[in-house]
């Protein structure tokens, strides 16, 4: 490839300052010569004049470039460019030439030209949510084309559909608009190009109309910011990537027309959105219905849905308001988009991308290479293309220096040309070195943004404020001197006569800060962020981990804390990382309180986070130890075994007719919404409410009908006389229910419980009701869930989009569900039943091998602390000639052993995923027993084992074959693995098969995070140590006929 020389290039001056071809002998600004219209205060420095010479971005720039975009190429976009794509591979074109993409780029005219003829035949049908947001990709698509080529290919195009529209619509014609806004920016970028006012016009329509029934039209609501005209709306509000599109292009509006309304509404909005609705990241839309912008200070950080393209829409956005005011603030805002809620999307090697943006995940939240929209990795690639355009500006001789990004500029001042450049390891060190270059000594002011949050001021909009002030203040130096100046709106002015190599140094305050939010916003209350500049900071357990605790989510960070920050060049490529002492919420003792334990935090820039293997990862800690997250107690709730009509909550499960839309059809398949595993209703979190999008909860969506169940089967008879249920209501699809009962057992039947005192539906609170006590070894709510319609045109149901047709919808929620009882005291005997004959290895519990056969729980680590996450479960059945187990194990990721081999013996399993029989029936020495594992993908490994000996199972002298045959299933809907064993019992006992023989036993299940870490170490009877071989801790196997 080749550099192209700046000057083959025009600047057409666009707003986005990316540089157009018309001739090869001049740069021309198009805005002074051919647009009758005002324009920005401040324009922004062409793309072809910006090169990115920079630490931290080039790398990210370089990886785009490299692999993001073919991916994009060969993946999704096919022979009919996207829009995007075709802007972000022209910006790449335009700043270092490639024949081989270009010529890719070309071939695509014919298919798109094809498909916007179409559009035009058909006269525009379907205009709701497609036709206008594709053209209006394609349209800046073809202006980007332009300005890297000089070819009008593209654009004689986009001219012929834009004029198409401008005849179809308007006042007087067609009002039938998008409720997806993009064309109304891309026909202001069309009016800059062409100088054609008419361009402009329309796109004022389009935004006039809005809200409003001229015409005779339909409004399309709330969702499409389409429920009151533009003018009179006050609040961000609706799909948030809608929204950010429609604010650009109500942002260019206020500079072309100033004298209308524009300026003051956008001011209204941005204000409204970066104080109430913004989060820390800089992302925006906290719900997932709709992808709303949300309520006032709503901002669940695991449920939320921060699409990637709302960050993109964001940056644009800000980026849009600091050139209509010139105005530092909305650069601090599109500098922390940038740093956080943008870079998140794509991996750091640029091959794996984000939808959602949580700012807290459960280990099984990850990457992905595509999704069912695929529009967030094309909108990525186009900014990362275009950045350069986002560093400086420029009013007149007023040169300005608004992101610390490593780069060399050009400017025009006074007809003399006028360079900076720029030298910083931003954001790890947090100062820049501006060297100016002039021809002869000059007069002109250089302003470089102070950024708020070296002044001590996080947000303009105080949502989030810093808990300390700084240690420290910034500098500024030229020449190495201190020269006054003035602080004006965020930028320092500098001005003097310029020499040529006159330096300017600015130094920022270092140190690393901590954050809280506004209390209003109920989640992130008794919490606190990390943060270092511009950076937003995380955890995740990966780094934060010990084997008894919940690894992220147990941390407790004192406002006094004190945290240094270090730079790990080993590490995803060499980041920024904060360390120090914090404290961890644990639970010791036999009766399992609660103490806080001085522990090591390490937090990594929030943009880095799923780089690695699965893990949990959290943004806001705990500063307040009732926010922190531990193991529960031991209570009746949180040692019963839960089961539900709806199983484990996954998308099989509960979704009716179990026909769920395959992951193909599926909109959103690999978002979080915060419902988890059963185990959630016991896990004794108390939510902030029942909307806490933070919390786990179970979903209930019946297969039919519109009840539903969930059951405590409890270890043993005890006595209960009150239950109290927390529900979900998520303002979304899951809602409070209709009503409920509670059942007990008595033998085997289900008898309602006698004189409850009421069966409370109430939202934020728990639900208690007392009854005349009973003795019973399981309790049992019926639920009849609430009925939803969604409407033939409305967006529907979850993993759904506009409906065809009418959709009856029932979904609830349980958070936690509490049992007032006394724990009884765990089994200490494993009954294996009896089975007539053998049969062929299936590791299915509804076979009719195994359906009805009762097992025991794994619910408590190998310490005997409560450990309900992976809560397990094992079966038992035997026969004359074999002994049959079968074990249940739900995960959350999986970490499985490479290449793996089932014919022989593998060895070390237990540094992976696996269950551990560990099984003997010499009682005269009890050391003495076999170790049989098993792994989900059917490895196994039987041990002859000497339990005095130094590390058990490691030697060869432990080497055995009992002739032992598994099977394993993984069921990665339900995130469960099954895994049988079959034993000979001639190979570990003499005796003849008999019921009531017994055997010294025990079981483990490890779900691991590679060697040497284990997350989770269930025991069926803990031993009280790290070591499984504790034979005196064992429990007891009993051979029995047929329950």
């Amino acid at each position: 490839m080749r550099k192209i020389n700046r000057r083959t290039f025009i600047k057409t001056g666009t707003l986005l300052g990316v540089g157009v071809a018309m001739t090869n002998t001049q740069c021309i600004p198009v805005w002074s010569s051919n647009q009758p219209l005002k324009d920005y205060l401040l324009h922004a420095v062409p793309l072809c004049d910006v090169d990115v010479i920079d630490t931290f971005w080039s790398p990210r720039i370089k990886n785009t470039r490299d692999v993001t975009l073919p991916y994009l190429l060969n993946r999704i976009s096919g022979p009919n460019l996207e829009g995007r794509i075709l802007e972000g591979a022209s910006y790449f074109i335009a700043k270092e030439y490639d024949p081989v993409l270009h010529d890719r780029i070309k071939a695509s005219f014919e298919s798109i030209s094809e498909s916007m003829h179409t559009l035009m035949n058909d006269k525009w049908p379907n205009t709701g949510d497609g036709p206008f947001f594709r053209v209006g990709h394609f349209i800046e698509g073809a202006i980007a084309y332009k300005e890297a080529t000089g070819d009008d290919l593209f654009l004689n195009l986009a001219r012929e559909v834009a004029d198409d529209l401008d005849q179809q619509y308007g006042y007087g014609k067609r009002t039938d608009i998008s409720n997806h806004e993009e064309i109304e920016l891309a026909l202001v970028k069309l009016y800059r190009i062409t100088g054609e006012e008419r361009y402009a016009r329309l796109a004022q329509f389009l935004v006039d109309v809005r809200g409003t029934t001229e015409g005779g039209r339909t409004m399309t609501g709330y969702y499409a910011q389409d429920a009151v005209p533009v003018k009179k709306q006050r609040r961000a509000i609706g799909h948030s990537v809608r929204a950010t599109y429609l604010y650009c292009a109500v942002t260019d509006l206020a500079a072309l027309y100033p004298q209308d309304y524009y300026h003051k509404t956008i001011q209204t909005i941005w204000q409204d959105a970066t104080s109430k609705r913004t989060y820390l990241t800089g992302g925006v839309g906290s719900y997932r219905r709709m992808e709303d912008y949300g309520d006032d200070y709503d901002l669940p950080n695991a449920a939320c849905w921060n699409e990637i393209c709302a960050s993109v829409g964001n940056a644009l956005w800000n980026h849009r308001m600091s050139l209509l005011e010139g105005h530092g603030k909305y650069v601090d805002m599109m500098e922390r988009i940038l740093y956080n809620g943008v870079l998140a999307g794509v991996s750091i090697d640029g091959s794996t991308f984000l939808y959602q943006a949580p700012l807290k995940a459960w280990p099984e939240f990850r990457r992905q290479t595509s999704f069912g929209p695929n529009c967030c990795p094309p909108n990525i690639m186009r900014l990362m293309a275009e950045l350069g355009t986002m560093i400086y500006s420029q009013k007149e001789s007023d040169l300005y220096v608004n992101l610390f990004i490593g780069s060399n500029a050009r400017f025009e001042v006074a007809g003399k040309t006028v360079s900076l450049r720029q030298e910083t390891n931003y954001p790890w060190d947090l100062s820049s070195r501006i060297t100016v270059g002039v021809s002869e000594q000059s007069e002109f002011d250089v302003k470089v943004r102070i950024p708020g949050w070296a002044c001590g001021e996080f947000d303009s909009g105080n949502l989030y404020r810093y808990n300390t002030a700084p240690t420290g203040k910034y500098t500024l130096t030229i020449n190495g001197q201190t020269e006054s100046y003035q602080v004006k709106d965020g930028f320092a002015v500098l001005r003097r006569q310029w020499k040529d190599n006159d330096v300017i140094e600015v130094a920022f305050p270092s140190d690393v800060r901590l954050v809280k939010s506004d209390d209003r916003a109920l989640e992130n209350k008794g919490m606190t962020a990390i943060t270092r500049g511009p950076l937003v900071f995380c955890v995740e357990g990966l780094d934060n981990h010990i084997d008894n605790a919940n690894n992220a989510f147990s941390l407790i960070v004192p406002e006094s804390s004190k945290l240094e920050y270090n730079f790990d060049s080993a590490l995803l490529g060499g980041i920024g990382t904060i360390e120090g002492k914090v404290e961890r919420l644990l639970r010791e003792g036999e009766h399992r309180e609660l103490k806080r334990r001085p522990t090591t935090l390490k937090a990594i820039p929030y943009y880095a986070f799923g780089n690695r293997e699965a893990t949990e990862m959290a943004v806001w800690l705990a500063s307040d130890e009732t926010r922190a997250e531990t193991f529960p107690a031991v209570t009746l709730a949180s040692t019963s075994l839960a089961t539900s009509s709806c199983g484990h909550g996954s998308v099989a499960e509960n979704y009716p007719g179990n026909n769920p839309p395959t992951v193909a059809r599926r909109m959103y398949p690999w978002s979080q919404d915060g419902s988890g595993s059963i185990s959630a209703i016991s896990d004794g979190l108390t939510p902030v409410n029942s909307e806490d999008g933070s919390s786990t909860f179970l979903r209930l969506r019946p297969q039919s009908g519109s009840s539903a169940w969930v059951q405590y089967d409890f270890t043993g008879p005890t006595q209960v006389s009150s239950v109290s249920v927390y529900w979900k209501d998520d303002k979304q699809f899951c809602v409070l229910p209709a009503s409920w009962t509670l059942l007990y057992r008595d033998g085997d039947q289900w008898k309602p419980v006698q004189s409850p005192s009421g069966y409370g539906i109430q939202k934020d609170m728990y639900n208690k009701t007392s009854f005349t006590p009973v003795y019973t070894d399981g309790l049992r709510m019926e639920i009849e869930l609430d009925k939803r319609v969604y409407k033939t045109g409305e967006l529907g149901q979850p993993d759904a989009n506009y409906l065809t047709e009418d959709q009856i919808w029932y979904e609830g929620g349980i958070i936690e569900w509490t049992v007032e009882g006394d724990v009884p005291a765990p089994p200490t005997v494993f009954n294996s039943y009896l089975a007539e004959q053998d049969h062929a290895l299936d590791p299915n519990p509804d076979s009719d091998f195994w359906r009805g056969v009762k097992g025991v729980i794994l619910d408590r680590n190998i310490l005997g602390d409560p450990d309900a996450v992976i809560r397990s479960e094992a079966r038992s059945r035997w026969t004359k000639n074999n002994l049959y187990f079968l074990f249940q194990g739900p995960y959350q990721a999986l970490n499985l052993k490479p290449d793996p081999v089932t014919t022989k013996e593998t060895e070390k399993l237990w540094l992976f995923d696996d269950f551990e029989l560990y099984l003997g029936c010499n009682f005269e020495n009890i050391n003495l027993y076999g170790e049989y594992q098993i792994s989900p993908q059917g490895e196994y490994l039987d041990n002859d084992i000497d339990a005095t000996v130094q590390r058990p199972g490691w030697g060869e002298e432990h080497r055995w074959n009992s002739g032992m045959k598994v099977k394993s299933i993984i069921d990665e809907e339900k995130k469960i693995w099954y895994g049988e064993m079959c034993i000979p019992l001639a190979a570990i006992d003499k005796r003849t098969p008999a019921e009531g023989n017994e055997f010294r036993a025990n079981i483990y299940r490890l779900q691991t995070a590679g060697e040497g870490r284990k997350r989770h170490f269930l025991a069926w009877q803990p031993t009280g140590e790290w070591n499984p071989h504790k034979p005196l801790k064992f429990g007891t196997m009993k051979l029995v006929s047929q329950p």
